[in-house]
């Protein structure tokens, strides 16, 4: 199946459930960052077996600071 890039214009047309690669696409980070991001408290991401997955509207919260600063990358 081919890849499509996202439309990253609008929050409503990503994917409700995000890979970690369309994740880090909207981040602006590599992959690495964004899996050490994901094993972070408070990280909107869900392990399911191998796989990594990410809630779109959970993310878009964490970016707006709306969960715990606990672990905020910048203060």
């Amino acid at each position: 199946m081919p890849r499509t890039e996202l439309d990253v214009t609008s929050w409503d047309a990503l994917p409700v459930v995000l890979t970690v690669k369309q994740a880090a696409e909207i981040l602006g980070m590599g992959l690495r960052q964004t899996y050490e991001l994901a094993h972070l408290e408070g990280f909107p991401a869900r392990r399911f077996g191998r796989s990594v997955r990410i809630s779109r509207d959970g993310l878009r919260r964490w970016m707006e600071g709306s969960t715990s600063d606990e672990h905020a990358l910048v203060r």
